[in-house]
């Protein structure tokens, strides 16, 4: 299944940003064929995707030796999970791609301290979400949580709002105004390529991110008529132009609570 998917994903990302793609190489790696390269969260089914910078020239050994290495170009590690589109996540990673201005770097002149052996990829360090993860079981293991002491539960209501904030921002950290243009812009040119999809289902905005429904974004850069009047034009280029004012305004009414 997931080789298939590998496949039918770069079809229709090379569909997407042909502009972008053009003389790039395109690697999507599957998490399970590639013994787990990927960060913590994705090896606890907390999320499916994952991009690094830099991962093409981590991974351009093995890829070597696979034969699958046709130069630099987009790379990033998807993990298929029953119920989650495999191909919306692929897209979803690439917008990474499209957002990260190290990422056409020659490999001379690459950063040094942004680079990972492979071996370092496949240890999972724990993340925000273990920590939290780990906490929440400390409680739920107390006498009290089990005779639903109502000062007990508070305490754990308050302890449980205080990590979805910490990871909400943990989230908008790789995720911000920028990355969101992109990956809408992805998300219309895949449904304008037969892909039929949506913001929330590419985990573009909502509370994954502290911000309002991707849904949102997406309407007033359809309303603008940006996703129209850009769909030739490379991806890069479109978010190194000012999104329209109403867009730009909604990530600050929606920013602004989430930072500190």
């Amino acid at each position: 299944m997931p080789t298939e998917l590998v496949k039918q994903s770069v079809d229709l990302i090379r569909r997407l940003a042909p502009l972008d793609l053009e003389g790039q190489g395109l690697y999507v790696i599957d998490f399970e064929a590639w013994n787990g390269v990927g960060g913590a969260d994705l090896a606890n089914g907390r999320c499916h995707g994952w991009y690094r910078t830099g991962l093409d020239l981590t991974l351009q050994d093995e890829l070597k030796q696979r034969g699958e290495w046709v130069g630099r170009g987009a790379a990033f590690v998807v993990k298929y999970s029953p119920g989650k589109c495999y191909i919306d996540t692929a897209v979803h990673e690439l917008a990474h791609w499209l957002d990260d201005d190290h990422a056409l770097l020659p490999a001379n002149e690459f950063p040094a301290a942004e680079l990972s052996t492979v071996n370092e990829l496949t240890q999972t360090v724990p993340s925000i979400n273990d920590t939290a993860g780990s906490f929440l079981d400390c409680f739920k293991a107390d006498a009290r949580y089990e005779s639903r002491d109502p000062e007990y539960l508070k305490q754990l209501e308050k302890a449980l709002l205080r990590w979805q904030s910490a990871s909400a921002k943990e989230g908008q950290r790789s995720h911000q105004l920028r990355w969101h243009r992109a990956a809408l812009h992805l998300c219309w040119r895949a449904n304008q390529n037969g892909h039929p999809t949506t913001p929330p289902l590419m985990t573009i905005g909502g509370d994954t991110y502290g911000v309002s429904c991707g849904m949102d974004y997406y309407r007033i850069l359809r309303d603008d008529g940006e996703f129209q009047r850009c769909r030739d034009m490379p991806i890069r280029e479109v978010v190194n132009t000012p999104p329209p004012e109403p867009f730009t305004e909604l990530w600050k009414r929606d920013t602004t609570s989430t930072e500190g």
